[in-house]
């Protein structure tokens, strides 16, 4: 009786230690963590004070890259999402990772610490119809770097100029403002009207 006891004693210790190993397999402190047999290219957000997750370039057969993870081709995700913060910061990791309400998308935050946030792209008129990079590449657009533009909107995930700068038409679709040639052209972005709603 003492023996079988001692063995399931044994068996359950053994599979309660195993059971947080498989719930963190993707986590990880160095890059030689990483699985290598779902992709290449292998990356690991984390360092030795910090664990992270492991974030791939390519995956294997079987596998699709999706935003650096590899996922299965039946979409069963098999690492975790990607943060765009450096590591450290659990609230922004946790941040990072969290949905977005209908109709906002997840874009990146270019100031202060970075990272990203939930933005309403069809009304937001530094990401009017999308996301935009800092490279200003991206599906959206940033109204407010309109050339000749005074007063600007995001209605609908389309840029609408409600007035140009002295110098500046604005055409029928008021969605560009042309220069008027022989005026003197304001370039002053100090005087400039950006409504927001």
């Amino acid at each position: 009786m003492y023996t079988i006891r001692f063995f399931l004693g044994v068996a359950l210790s053994l599979l309660a230690l195993s059971l947080p190993a498989a719930a963190q397999q993707h986590s990880c402190r160095r890059d030689s963590d990483c699985s290598s047999s779902v992709g290449g290219g292998a990356y690991c957000s984390g360092n030795v004070f910090s664990p992270g997750v492991c974030f791939f370039t390519s995956c294997k057969h079987g596998y699709t890259l999706n935003e650096d993870d590899c996922i299965t081709k039946s979409f069963t995700k098999y690492c975790a999402c990607k943060s765009t913060t450096p590591p450290g910061s659990n609230y922004r990791r946790k941040r990072d990772l969290e949905t977005c309400p209908p109709q906002y998308e997840r874009c990146p935050v270019y100031h202060g610490r970075g990272g990203t946030e939930c933005v309403d792209t069809m009304t937001d008129i530094e990401s009017c119809g999308g996301c935009v990079g800092l490279d200003g590449s991206g599906p959206g657009v940033d109204c407010s770097d309109i050339e000749g533009a005074e007063s600007v909107s995001c209605m609908d995930g389309a840029c609408v100029i409600d007035e140009c700068a002295r110098g500046f038409k604005l055409d029928h679709q008021r969605s560009t403002c042309t220069p008027i040639s022989g005026m003197r052209i304001q370039n002053n972005p100090l005087k400039r009207n950006f409504r927001m709603e």
